[in-house]
C-alpha cells in the first residue's frame, strides 16, 4: 500500500520542502538550516533519488518508503530480542496495520530514518549489555544517524541513554553505569560534526534552536 500510495500528488508543505531543500545542491542542503523542514540526511537522499529517477512523487518519496519498509524487520528483531518471538510478531503486526505507518511511508520526510535508527539501538541493547565487540560503535552510529536525519531524535536518544544508565546503575553499580556516558558524548559529537557547516552559516541558532 505504501508503494501504491507514494504515487499520489504531493501535499503543499511536502512539495515546498522538496523544492526548497530536497532538489537543491547538496552543499546548500548541508549549509543552509533556515527552517527545521530541512531534514538534512533525508534531503540528501531525496536529491540522490531525484538525480537517478527524476522528480515524480514516488521518486521523491522513495527514501521515506525504503526506511519505513526497513522498520518492519527492525521492529521484529528489536521486539524479539527484548521479549521473545511472539512479541516480535505482535509488534510487527501492529506497526504494519497502523494508518500512521502508511503516512510515514508516503510523506517525503526524515521521520522513518529516526524510527529505524531508534529500533537499531533497541536491538543492540542486549549486545551492548554483554559488551559484544563493535556493539558500542554501532550504537553510537545509529544514534548519530537519527540525529543527522531530524534533530527530534534527541528525545528517543535521551530515553535510551537514560534507561541504559539507570539499568546498569541498578544492576552493576554507578561505575559500570558511567561506561555509557562516553557513548552518549560520542553520539552528540558525531552529529554535531555533521551539523557544523549549517551551524556556522545559520543567521540564528540553526539546528540548536530547532
Amino acid at each position: 500500500f505504501g508503494v501504491l500510495q507514494s504515487a499520489i500528488p504531493m501535499r503543499t508543505d511536502e512539495a515546498a520542502t522538496v523544492m526548497s531543500h530536497g532538489l537543491t545542491n547538496p552543499l546548500v542542503i548541508m549549509g543552509n538550516y533556515n527552517t527545521p523542514n530541512n531534514h538534512m540526511l533525508h534531503s540528501l537522499l531525496v536529491w540522490t533519488s531525484s538525480q537517478c529517477f527524476g522528480t515524480e512523487p514516488w521518486a521523491v518519496r522513495l527514501p521515506a518508503v525504503i526506511f519505513c519498509l526497513a522498520c518492519v524487520p527492525l521492529i521484529a528483531i528489536a521486539a524479539t530480542r527484548l521479549r521473545g518471538g511472539l512479541a516480535g510478531v505482535i509488534a510487527t503486526t501492529i506497526f504494519v496495520c497502523l494508518p500512521s505507518t502508511l503516512e510515514l511511508a508516503t510523506n517525503a520526510r526524515g521521520y522513518p530514518i529516526v524510527i529505524a535508527a531508534m529500533l537499531v539501538m533497541i536491538a543492540l541493547l542486549s549486545k551492548l549489555e554483554r559488551d559484544r565487540p563493535g556493539s558500542g560503535f554501532l550504537f553510537v552510529m545509529a544514534g548519530a544517524l537519527g540525529l543527522m536525519a531530524v534533530p527530534v531524535m534527541v528525545y528517543p536518544l535521551g530515553l535510551l541513554y537514560s534507561g541504559l544508565f539507570i539499568g546498569r546503575w541498578r544492576r552493576s553499580g554507578f561505575r559500570k553505569a558511567l561506561r555509557c556516558v562516553p557513548l552518549a558524548i560520542l553520539t552528540v559529537l558525531v552529529a554535531a560534526t555533521w551539523y557544523l557547516p549549517a551551524w556556522i552559516a545559520a543567521p540564528d541558532d540553526g539546528p540548536v534552536g530547532t
